[in-house]
């Protein structure tokens, strides 16, 4: 049998193809290969083989592959050390190992070469490092790949979510969809009046209370704006570009990829990475910009005073570099003006296309020739210097007071460099013509000059946009470009898979006829699909065998986790356990066990809630059972939510179809009508709306298509354990019920695993093996090895000589198919009582339990034994808190799957409804509430002799509701002015204020002193009728208090008023169990001044 190394690369740099290069070998190789896979101790790392250096005679073979590379005088032509050549080693015609060679150094007195040869799939992560996921989508010369891109237009947006988006090349394409998320941009969070028909939110509607616009309604409801949302691609996808651009392609059942054909009904391939975390909206190239050049030096010879103030008249550049959008052109826009620059970007309503968005930055450099002196009144005066400005109008009629940019002062005489860079709001610029003039006024008393002239000539100039060079880019145009290189995360690709195979637990082979394809699987399903070898007779029983623990490869700790979120609900969970939202932790007791394992991760969870189901404005919102979303917003220490602009990326299901949202009315009874508007809804006409057939895209950290009746126990998640998803926000609602799963990452992808290490069957042998080429040629690492009555998994073959006739040494683990828990049954539901719910995790049935799954799992529980022949009984929880804990001892692998909170995190601060400029302060002591003062703004308009409530921006008058056991004192100072009627006492005013005591005992509201309130300050106008005011009336149903103005006469007043409420409990504080409740509620459930709400007493 002859060792052979075979390798390829081009004969010459010319040729289209390689040639094989067979190499000298000595006449004993001894050709040493070791073969891995992956590394026990540390999971995620997985390694490829590689052979032992190999030494190889100067031959004229060799020579000739290696173009002579130790002679350092000679330049090689082929050969690089910096490139990889494929080689294959073998045995007579049977390969032993595939993969690249690397020449290491050369012997000069020995004349030897010494080489390796390695495999492939450690290098596919070699050949991505350092690579940004943006680079996916730059070609190697530096052209944007543009095969996803795409504009975001409201038609895109909706097909997304169906069979899919139009991108720039014509191409329908689903692998980018846009979830409905809440980034904060918006008054409230978002409730199920985004659904709301926006035809009623028309500015003038007497619904809408006082708001001016249009944008404010939308904001206030939350309608769903394009501009708002930011696009999520299929990771399978990414992957798939990601592999392609390096040069592999990938085979895999569970990504659901067969080179170019992605199956996207797999589990994997409905899963989605939101984009763009680094930014607060998507990230658009929302123009091009353009540059022009002035051909020909002109000259203005009648510069003066009176000529529109110091105007130059005839500035023309009319050679332009590029202007792919018509934004620039020469034009006579004002008669008095001649031919100036103009700006104008046209748009039509009824074909919406991409316009500019926020400002477009002008950069002009001219070269200017200015007298140094000019006759004023009929003498010559010196002039040292001229200040030049900039001014645009929009309209036929020029304004000379409308200078604009910033006063340059430049010195006078010949060619003298200007620069000025100006800005124009892009609204200015949308249908509307921008004539540029330059308006350059001499430094000296102007008034002397009169109708006198002088002469300006500028020599040469440009005029150009300078917003990201030629193309520019803004985050949330609409109508826009949305380019992925400028969208992806701020990942390295080599992250971007590292954090796969950790979720996943993946397992990356090379295909052995082919290095550029790779084989991905779980390890879970790779090893299931082995068949078995039997290798009891290669056993060399010459050699010692040797039973070793695991020991060794356990760690102490093992925290299976994704990234911290700042986020609200991320953070609030985070700040009140201590950890991350659907992680799991498992502790090791055994007492050798070394170090910590942490599982890699570039996400922050994906958290759904149920939204609300908006009601009297906003107040005690009940939760809408179709919809879920993620609400992707942090708050300020002072509770005012805001977008994140450093955020991370977040993974999520899209199962492909929409759910059909049942018909509901808005708090006016108008029929929903869920829509998507863009920020140029009135500005430029009422055509930016598209209605969405009430279809909602139902994006969820779980494998269901539709909410239904919840979660089920053979639902997917994308957490590593179950979490009940329950937040009390005030907000959010847990619409997914209360059954448990425990179908996450760990119990699907990992536990297998895991158990084969730290079970007390866990064991691992090294022995020697008489292994030939052809077992060699057929070994999987799949393939479980059956030797003496016991089956294993090989870890390793060290220095198997090829060719030779040694025992190699082979590294196994025991393989161990059955989990093995040290309990039967895992916990299920913890109930109100105190007591603990178990199940059977096999069949889902409820499930007697002993103290070995309670006291000894969780030392925090209480077991009480009801049975003392079997030891069964009823357990504990006797907390509000649960995480996700895992116990491992030494004897067997406890899996505590499953694992609720029972109680929800503190919420941290959120901003309360806009009531204007509220302020609220808290007192405490021994963590009690002791007192709060809240000072809030609210306004209302009377006519006639109709009350009216005091309100939250003349909209919301649900405001106040005195907590249990509180009393209030109350003081109102309110202030009127009468704005219209019949009476013509237009313009009077009024100022009063009033007080009260409110109490809460109980659940009985009442108050102390006069019904209505005492009036302490009257000062008004004489015919200023005195009106009546109420502060002491509660709403009959909703307990809220209801603050009422009337006035007298036929007379419409405006009210504004200021709002003081200072609070304490009644009696012992002690008897207030939490102040978990704060003194001032917006509404019944707790959203405004709620400690586990949207404000905390702290």
């Amino acid at each position: 049998m002859d060792t052979r190394l075979v390798v390829y690369r081009k004969e010459t740099s010319g040729a289209s193809s390689v040639t094989p290069f067979e190499l000298d070998l000595d006449k004993a190789p001894n050709v040493r290969i070791n073969y891995n896979w992956l590394d026990i101790k540390e999971p995620d790392n997985k390694k490829s083989n590689f052979s032992q250096t190999i030494k190889i005679p100067f031959t004229n073979r060799n020579n000739t592959f290696f173009e002579n590379w130790f002679d350092v005088n000679l330049d090689t032509l082929v050969y690089n050390t910096k490139t990889k050549f494929k080689a294959v080693v073998l045995v007579d015609s049977v390969p032993q190992l595939e993969g690249y060679i690397q020449l290491k150094s050369i012997y000069l007195n020995s004349r030897l070469y010494e080489v390796v040869v390695f495999g492939d799939t450690a290098n596919f992560f070699a050949d991505i490092k350092g690579a940004k996921l943006r680079e996916a989508f730059v070609d190697a010369d530096g052209v944007i790949d543009r095969q996803l891109d795409h504009l975001n237009t409201l038609a895109n947006i909706k097909g997304s979510w169906d069979a899919g988006l139009t991108t720039v090349t014509s191409v329908t394409d689903n692998d980018i969809m846009y979830p409905i998320i809440d980034y904060g941009h918006t008054d409230f969070p978002l409730c199920d009046s985004m659904f709301w028909n926006p035809t009623y939110l028309n500015p003038l509607n007497d619904n809408m209370g006082n708001f001016a616009t249009f944008q404010e309604n939308a904001n206030y409801y939350g309608l769903i704006q394009s501009g708002n949302l930011k696009p999520a691609i299929r990771i399978q996808r990414l992957l798939k570009i990601i592999a392609a651009k390096a040069g592999y392609s990938i085979t895999s059942t569970f990504l659901g990829l067969s080179g170019d054909t992605q199956d996207k009904t797999t589990f994997f391939g409905k899963q989605f990475m939101t984009l763009a975390p680094q930014h607060e909206r998507v990230r658009t190239k929302v123009y091009n910009g353009f540059l022009a050049t002035m051909g020909t030096a002109i000259t203005d010879g009648s510069v003066s005073y009176n000529d529109n103030a110091f105007m130059f008249t005839g500035l023309q550049f009319n050679t332009e570099s590029y202007d792919d959008n018509n934004l620039f052109s020469n034009e006579t826009i004002y008669p008095d003006a001649g031919i100036t620059p103009n700006i104008s970007a046209s748009y039509d309503p009824d074909n919406p296309s991409s316009i500019p968005v926020g400002e477009l930055t002008i950069q002009v450099n001219l070269n200017i020739t200015t007298p140094t002196s000019i006759t004023a009144n009929g003498s010559s005066t010196p002039v040292t210097g001229y200040t030049l400005m900039w001014e645009y109008t929009n309209s036929q009629y020029f304004n000379p007071s409308g200078i604009f940019s910033t006063a340059e002062g430049v010195p006078s005489g010949t060619n003298i460099e200007y620069q000025c860079v100006f800005t124009i709001p892009a609204t200015d610029v949308v249908n509307q013509n921008n004539a540029l003039t330059l308006h350059i006024v001499p430094n000296i008393n102007t008034q002397m000059l009169d109708s006198d002239t002088f002469s300006v000539t500028i020599n040469s100039g440009t005029i150009q946009t300078i917003n990201n060079g030629q193309g520019m880019f803004n985050n949330g145009g609409v109508n826009a470009e949305v380019t992925m290189a400028e969208n992806m995360p701020d990942i390295t690709q080599s992250d971007f898979v590292k954090d796969l195979c950790s979720r996943y637990n993946l397992v990356i082979l090379s295909d052995p006829n082919d290095s550029t394809k790779l084989i991905v699987e779980p390890y879970q399903d790779y090893i299931g699909s082995g068949a078995i070898q039997y290798w009891t007779d290669k056993l060399d029983m010459s050699k010692e065998q040797t039973i070793k623990t695991t020991n060794e490869l356990q760690n102490k700790q093992l925290l299976y986790t994704d990234l911290e979120g700042k986020d609200y609900l991320n953070k609030s969970y985070t700040n009140k356990y201590g950890r991350v939202f659907g992680s799991l932790e498992q502790l090791n007791r055994n007492d050798f066990a070394k170090g910590n394992f942490n599982t890699f991760s570039i996400y922050k969870p994906f958290i759904a809630q149920g939204i609300g189901h908006w009601q009297d404005n906003l107040q005690g919102m009940s939760p809408n059972e179709q919809a879920a979303i993620a609400f992707n917003f942090e708050t300020t220490d002072d509770g005012i939510r805001q977008p994140i602009t450093d955020g991370k990326p977040m993974l999520f299901y899209y199962g492909g179809d929409t759910i059909t949202l049942a018909d509901l009315n808005d708090q006016w009874g108008n029929d929903y009508d869920f829509s998507i508007i863009t920020g140029i809804y009135t500005t430029l006409g009422n055509t930016e709306v598209l209605s969405l057939d009430e279809q909602f895209p139902l994006c969820l950290p779980y494998n269901m298509d539709t909410i239904g009746s919840g979660i089920t126990s053979s639902t997917k998640m994308l957490h590593w354990e179950y979490y009940k998803p329950q937040f009390v926000s005030g907000f959010t609602f847990n619409i997914f019920g209360d059954t448990v799963t425990n179908h996450g990452y760990y119990l699907d992808y990992w536990s297998q695993y895991i158990n084969e290490i730290y079970s007390d069957e866990a064991r691992i042998m090294e022995c020697n093996l008489n292994l030939n080429e052809d077992d060699i040629f057929n070994f999987s690492f799949k393939n479980p090895i059956y030797i003496k009555n016991t089956l294993w998994r090989v870890l390793s073959i060290d220095n198997y000589v090829v060719g030779g006739k040694e025992t190699t040494k082979v590294k196994l683990l025991k393989a161990i198919t059955k989990l093995n828990y040290d309990c039967d049954v895992i916990p299920s539901t913890y109930n109100v009582n105190g007591t603990i719910t178990f199940i059977n995790p096999a069949t889902g049935a409820s499930a007697d339990v002993t103290n070995e799954c309670c006291e000894d799992l969780n030392e925090n529980w209480t077991f009480v034994q009801t049975n003392d022949s079997t030891g069964v009984g009823t357990c504990y929880h006797n907390s509000n808190t649960y995480t996700s804990t895992t116990v491992l001892d030494n004897t067997s692998t406890t899996t505590t799957t499953g694992v609720l909170q029972a109680d929800t995190p503190n919420m941290l601060m959120m901003p309360m409804l806009q009531v204007q400029n509220t302020i609220t302060r808290t007192i405490s002591r021994g963590g009690q509430v002791n007192g709060q003062e809240s000072i809030m703004f609210l306004e209302c308009i009377t006519n006639g002799t109709t009350a009216e409530n005091l309100r939250q921006k003349n909209v919301n008058d649900r405001i106040l509701m005195i907590p249990r056991n509180t009393m209030a004192y109350i003081n109102v100072e309110l202030s009127g002015t009468i704005i219209g009627g019949t009476t013509g006492f237009i313009g009077k005013v009024g100022f009063f204020e009033y007080y009260s005591v409110l109490t809460n005992l109980g659940g009985r509201q009442g108050h102390s002193g006069t019904t209505g309130g005492t009036t302490s300050k009257s000062v008004k106008d004489s015919d200023f009728p005195l009106p009546t005011v109420n502060i002491t009336t509660y709403d009959s149903t909703g307990g809220y208090l209801k603050l009422s103005v009337t006035h007298s006469g036929d007379n419409i007043t405006n009210w504004f008023a200021k709002v003081r409420v200072l609070i304490q409990p009644v009696g012992n504080p002690k008897s207030i169990t939490t102040i978990g409740v704060t003194a001032v509620y917006q509404n019944g459930t707790g959203i405004l001044f709620q400690d586990n709400g949207m404000l905390l007493w702290n």
